[in-house]
């Protein structure tokens, strides 16, 4: 009986060791809703959503040319504001135009989940460092044309928190020599881009 007992312990031990975590992907958010309001014009389209993966083989951005927009798609008064505060502390670009305000695309404030990084093909890096500050976020790749990167807040986002792997990363992309791309560590990075969501 002690041997049974033992036996199933030992496979308990390797499965839990062994097994990997599945909760570091980005969750998936909801589709928008159609606009509340009678005769309210239609929202602009969402874009295609794209796993991590897009940005894996793709280098950040120095911060100062990751030029960010935040909108809030969660009806938290005051929070898109707050957080573009938070990032330009970090020492993220502010995008030219509006910094932030409300989402054009869940005009309801329904975005279930804990947000959105929108951006182009010529947005990538940027993309990719704003990921390091909110890992979770579902990716979202448009049609836009410029580097800009859209970040959008939907209901479970609780705030910038990035890990002590993404500050060190955060660090080599805040002075980078000029002329000259940062030098980050491939460990690290991968590191910083792990999280559990």
């Amino acid at each position: 009986m002690l041997g049974v007992l033992a036996l199933i312990c030992s496979i308990v031990w390797i499965k839990a060791l062994t097994t990997e975590d599945a909760d570091t992907a980005a969750m998936a958010c909801n589709s928008p809703s159609p606009a509340a309001e009678p005769g309210a014009e239609p929202a602009p389209a969402l874009g295609q959503r794209v796993g991590a993966s897009r940005l894996e083989e793709v280098e950040p951005a120095p911060l100062a040319e990751s030029k960010v927009r935040v909108l809030n798609a969660n009806n938290q008064r005051g929070q898109a504001a707050d957080v573009a505060s938070r990032l330009g502390d970090l020492g993220f670009g502010s995008a030219p135009g509006t910094q932030y305000g409300n989402d054009p695309i869940y005009v309801n404030g329904d975005l279930e989940c804990m947000g959105q990084i929108r951006f182009g093909v010529n947005g990538r890096p940027a993309a990719a460092t704003v990921q390091l500050v909110v890992p979770c976020a579902e990716l979202i790749e448009d049609q836009r044309t410029d580097e800009t990167v859209d970040l959008v807040l939907g209901s479970l986002f609780r705030g910038i928190q990035p890990s002590n792997d993404a500050e060190e990363v955060l660090r080599s992309l805040k002075n980078p020599a000029p002329g000259d791309s940062p030098k980050i560590d491939i460990d690290l990075l991968e590191a910083a881009r792990t999280a559990r969501c």
